[in-house]
């Protein structure tokens, strides 16, 4: 017995070293599990980001779980209040906060009207649309914005929809329901996986030296996922929605995704808020990736997204905001670089100045009549190719 506490005791004091010595380069995880939303950032707990910038980068997420400093439940007199919505490109945690887009689009505008303005980064690295769409309705919407930016990035955002598509079951999904309405499903936070899950997530939360092992053993786990969803050589099936032999399942969560866009856009106008869809751009955008793509899939239109989104965002009375012909233009004139795997620098200063300009058409008194400034974007005026669904929502609490 005495042999046995003092193995025992070796074995702590061992752990209890390598847990110190992990945190001088590692930190916890910041994630705390929801079973609403899946799972969130944790309120005051900080992330060091160590990819695709050339040094780690720090993000401290404030009481609300979000990327940025404390805002106030509503917004100070006088002052405008922005809310931006997205994935990890939107969170940006490549880049030091005061460079991303958020903030400059926000210093952006301050240095140009009298009347300043506060932009609330709601973005949360891996959110669905489906995560988006609840976040915004039972959180962001009460915190009072003046405007509303939801970022849309068509590859894992169109995976993330159906549990048949998606890298991980622990998050809702929705499908179109009768009549073209919305139906959600919240059943994964019932489900032994999802216990599992949050088990290993408040492992991770309190020790650095779990959530290293984690992250280490994590890229054998996606490697099937990866092989059948990012084919090396292949189109992958997302993209196979710009060709004219789309995936059904793809093309299923596709048009799920753009029902969701029109309630929420349908909820920001009930307020009287104007509502904006953003288009980001993916990985065939640059002249030498479409003209690849465009080998593998002669049909393959590098627009198509921006194109179609125009289109709904045009028939279904809400802002858009095409990022994909930005960029293209961008690459086409040469002499920069605006991309890591998400936007380096460059590509957040392009951004930003694209929101703030965006920013003051939605911001503006608008004309007698006139609820919202037009959409920007190629496309415009012509049918979409998917029909719309009819306007309704369906099981949205759990």
């Amino acid at each position: 017995m005495k042999n046995l506490l003092l193995l025992t005791a070796s074995l702590v004091l061992v752990l209890l070293g390598l847990e110190a010595a992990t945190r001088l380069f590692f930190l916890p995880l910041p994630v705390v599990a929801d079973p609403v939303l899946g799972y969130r950032r944790a309120p005051g707990m900080t992330l060091a980001y160590a990819q695709e910038n050339d040094h780690p980068v720090r993000s401290t997420f404030n009481s609300r779980g979000f990327r940025g400093p404390d805002f106030a439940p509503q917004p100070q007199p006088g002052l405008l209040r922005v809310a931006v919505l997205g994935d990890s490109f939107v969170a940006s945690e490549a880049v030091e906060e005061d460079r991303t887009f958020p903030r400059l689009a926000e210093a952006r505008w301050n240095a140009a009207h009298s009347r300043p303005v506060e932009v609330l980064n709601c973005g949360v690295s891996g959110y669905s649309p489906v995560q988006e769409f609840l976040l915004l309705k039972d959180e962001v919407l009460a915190a009072k914005p003046d405007a509303v930016y939801l970022f849309f990035f068509p590859t894992n955002d169109i995976e993330d929809m159906a549990a048949t598509t998606a890298m991980s079951r622990n998050k809702p999904f929705a499908a179109l329901g009768p009549e073209g309405t919305v139906a959600f499903d919240f059943s994964f936070a019932r489900g032994s996986r999802y216990q599992a899950k949050a088990a290993v997530t408040a492992l991770r939360r309190q020790s650095a030296l779990a959530n290293l092992l984690y992250e280490r053993l994590s890229p054998a786990l996606t490697r099937g996922y990866q092989r059948r969803f990012h084919p090396e050589g292949g189109l992958p099936p997302y993209l196979t929605l710009a060709t004219d032999r789309p995936d059904p399942a793809f093309l299923a969560n596709y048009a799920t995704a753009k029902a969701l866009f029109r309630q929420a856009a349908a909820l920001c106008r009930d307020r009287g808020i104007p509502f904006t869809l953003v288009l980001v751009d993916y990985d065939g955008v640059s002249p030498e990736a479409a003209a690849k793509l465009t080998a593998l899939a002669p049909s393959f239109d590098p627009l198509w997204f921006e194109k179609d989104l125009q289109r709904a965002a045009a028939r279904d009375g809400y802002g858009f905001l095409g990022l994909q012909s930005l960029f293209r233009d961008l690459y086409a004139a040469g002499g920069a670089d605006y991309h890591w795997q998400h936007w380096n620098y460059a590509g957040q200063e392009a951004v930003a100045r694209a929101l703030a300009a965006r920013m003051a058409v939605d911001l503006s008194p608008a004309p007698e009549g006139l609820a919202q400034g037009p959409a920007a974007g190629p496309g415009a005026g012509t049918e979409t190719l998917l029909q719309p669904a009819k306007p309704g929502v369906q099981g949205v609490s759990p």
